[in-house]
This record gives structure tokens, C-alpha cells and sequence, in this order.
């Protein structure tokens, strides 16, 4: 069985108005696999397979959009045809990545602290030494190891707090999909 593929950028208030988990829902209730996140420029992106009549109902909804949203422009790019799914369930794929953006981010800027508060206490010293050096040069080490620890402690509550919010999500968009049928809008 072929299926087909495409990639969609979602223009318009479509941001802080459960719109990936409007689209998720519709994806799940659908049959439609892939991802959604939300962009820098507040845009909706993400790439969606299935059956071509699953993604013309998708492709609807897209247009649709939650109650809330005001959807302006619906990009599609990158039409093809697949002889397999590259994805198993419809994600949502934006928190995880912004977690991992902050977490190196601040590892960044500590390492750019951690050099000035060398170099000051060089300089503080006079000419230092190699002993003064080495003993620098360990406290940083046990810096570095606390950070590790610190920065695995917070991925794994980024994990967790994920699949919370994944489940939020799921609700919502239930919640929203059921509001719909109520109001007799269809996509």
C-alpha cells in the first residue's frame, strides 16, 4: 500500500491556542502519523503521512484549526508518495527540543563564567603557579561533575513533565474535537 506525505507551516493566531493538540487529535482520530511543534516566528510546522483521504481530512482540520485559533495561511511543501510510514503516532515535538536548547544554553554561559573566574584568580595571584593551576583546574572538574548530575536530574524531569503534558494535551484536544461536533463544525 503507497502512502503519502507532505510538510505543513500553519500561519496565524494558531499558538497558545491548543492548536498541536487540536491537530494531534485529529491526526490520532484520523489515522494520520508524523509531527507538529511551534516555530520561532509563531507559526505551526510539522510533517504528516497516511492515506490520501486521511490527509485531506487533516489538511481540513489544518484550515480549521481549534476554536480559538485564526488560522491565516496553510502552507503544504514537500508532496511524495512513501511505500511505508516513516513514524508510528502523531507527536508533538516541541518541548523536549526547547528544554535541550535552555540546558545548553546555560552550560554555555557557565562554562564562560567558570573561564573569567579562572583567569580573574590568575591574575588576582600574580604569575600563579603550576600548583595553584592544577588546584583550579580540580575545582572546576567537581563543577562540571555537579552540573552533569544537575543537568541529568533536570532532562529527566523535562521527560516527565512531557508526558504530563502530553497527556493535558490529549485531553484538550478530545475536549475541543467534541466541541466541535456539538457546534456541527466539521473538517
Amino acid at each position: 500500500m503507497s502512502y503519502r506525505s507532505f510538510h505543513f507551516l500553519v500561519s496565524g493566531r494558531v499558538q497558545g491556542v491548543y492548536f498541536r493538540a487540536f491537530s494531534k487529535g485529529i491526526a490520532h482520530d484520523t489515522g494520520v502519523v508524523g509531527w507538529i511543534r511551534n516555530d520561532e516566528r509563531g507559526n505551526v510546522e510539522g510533517v504528516a503521512q497516511g492515506s490520501e483521504s486521511a490527509l485531506d481530512r487533516f489538511k481540513k482540520a489544518l484550515w480549521t484549526g481549534p476554536p480559538h485559533a485564526k488560522v491565516a495561511n496553510v502552507e503544504i511543501s514537500n508532496e511524495g508518495i512513501l511505500d511505508g510510514l516513516e513514524y508510528d503516532v502523531f507527536e508533538v515535538r516541541d518541548i523536549l527540543h526547547r528544554a535541550l536548547v535552555y540546558s545548553l544554553a546555560g552550560l554555555s554561559v557557565w562554562g564562560i563564567v567558570m573561564m573569567g573566574v579562572v583567569h580573574r584568580d590568575t591574575l588576582q595571584r600574580g604569575k600563579g603557579n603550576v600548583g595553584d593551576l592544577l588546584t583550579v583546574h580540580a575545582t572546576n572538574r567537581l563543577w562540571q561533575r555537579k552540573k552533569q548530575r544537575s543537568l541529568r536530574k533536570t532532562r529527566q524531569s523535562t521527560v516527565n513533565m512531557t508526558y504530563q503534558e502530553q497527556a493535558n494535551e490529549q485531553a484538550l484536544a478530545e475536549a475541543a474535537q467534541a466541541a466541535l461536533q456539538r457546534s456541527g463544525k466539521s473538517w
